[in-house]
């Protein structure tokens, strides 16, 4: 009897405890689901305020741009040109209601900015696209930050091969391969000129060049007498110009920065070096087309237009007197903000839109198309002379 009724308070007890333990264990099971629940409806509501956030939040667009530094010039220029067309697009509406917000970055022409200035955009600022660099000499550097985060990037710098770092790279720029080709067969062929020195500044922009000029200036039948190259910041070239002279050339090719320009020219008059000078946008600038000595000089240059009438309207809205930099940018933009308009800022869309783009609404060029590279499909150049202090078309 005893252990009978031990056992059946012993089965009580257990039953007890079971049940106890069941309703405990199911107590936390829907818990764990009510938790579970919350922080799904919690992460849903985040993502949806976040896509909300990316579909009507403001564009944010990079600028990569020599803002101060020995081409400055070009610098000030573009980024007048690109506030002009950003506060063209905000103040009518924005893009699809959404306004840009630009994150301006002085590079300074300058190698070792490039990962800098490329690194904050993308990882700091983590905007949707990014307008330069214009410097080849960092583009090397930055362009395979741009393309490993992904961004966007829609650049002018020139030397060979740059879109080909990566599928999100376009230029808008013709390379430098059209340019060297352009200059030797100018110097070849219009100035009928056969022995030739060649003077470039010591990155990969000059570097770039002399090797496309002197491979076809060779091909074609010409010499090069002489080779050197200069770094951004020699302004006395009187030595170097010594030896040019010696090798008695008949013209000088001469891809450098407007600084270099300037010390060189000075030197070229005073060493009594009488040759045609030959060079590219280096020259395009208002130190050395304002310069007596830089008389007569020829640049080879993409055709680009710049009208008094936009200029007028970039000097009203920024109180700059722009160059050709300025129609360049502007039309960056808002080439930019017309694929944005269709494509969104997803960055595979957006480079599917580059890819597909036919811009032909812009200031500086009738039609900007990429090919399968990135890179211009066409570019059209002319030669101007310095005269009076303007660069005016040549007529031979």
């Amino acid at each position: 009897m005893g252990n009978q009724k031990n056992r059946n308070k012993l089965n009580i007890y257990q039953g007890v405890t079971e049940n106890n333990m069941n309703k405990t264990l199911k107590w936390i099971i829907g818990l764990v689901v009510v938790v579970i629940l919350v922080w799904i409806g919690i992460a849903t509501s985040k993502n949806k305020t976040e896509n909300t956030e990316q579909a009507d939040g403001p564009i944010k667009i990079g600028f990569s741009l020599p803002l101060t530094g020995d081409i400055a010039s070009f610098g000030e220029s573009a980024r007048a040109g690109a506030e002009l067309a950003i506060d063209d697009i905000n103040t009518t509406g924005g893009i699809n209601g959404r306004q840009i917000i630009p994150v301006f970055e002085d590079d300074q022409c300058v190698s070792r900015m490039g990962a800098t200035v490329f690194n904050k955009l993308t990882g700091v600022d983590k905007v949707d696209a990014i307008v330069g660099p214009l410097c080849s000499s960092i583009a090397g550097g930055s362009l395979p930050i741009a393309e490993q985060s992904e961004t966007p990037t829609l650049f002018w710098a020139s030397a060979p091969g740059l879109p080909e770092l990566g599928e999100h790279l376009f230029r808008s720029w013709p390379s430098d391969t059209f340019a060297g080709r352009r200059s030797a067969e100018f110097i070849y062929n219009d100035l009928e000129k056969r022995k030739v020195a060649v003077l470039h500044i010591n990155d990969d922009w000059g570097v770039g060049l002399r090797n496309v000029f002197t491979e076809v200036f060779k091909e074609l039948g010409g010499t090069i007498v002489f080779e050197d190259g200069v770094l951004a910041n020699d302004t006395d070239l009187k030595t170097t110009l010594s030896k040019v002279k010696a090798t008695n050339p008949e013209a000088l090719y001469m891809p450098v920065y407007p600084a270099n320009a300037v010390a060189a020219f000075q030197d070229i008059r005073e060493l009594n070096i009488d040759i045609p000078v030959v060079d590219g946008e280096g020259f395009e600038d208002p130190s050395v087309l304002e310069l007596p000595q830089a008389e007569g000089a020829f640049i080879n240059i993409a055709k680009w237009d710049n009208p008094e009438e936009f200029k007028a309207r970039v000097f009203e809205h920024t109180g700059v007197d722009p160059n050709f930099m300025a129609a360049l940018a502007y039309d960056a933009v808002h080439l930019l903000a017309s694929v944005i308009n269709e494509y969104g800022t997803d960055s595979d869309a957006l480079v599917e839109g580059l890819s597909k783009v036919s811009y032909t609404e812009g200031v500086s060029i009738p039609l900007i198309e990429f090919d399968e590279n990135g890179d211009l499909k066409s570019a059209v150049y002319e030669t101007k002379v310095i005269q009076n202090g303007e660069s005016v078309p040549y007529k031979k």
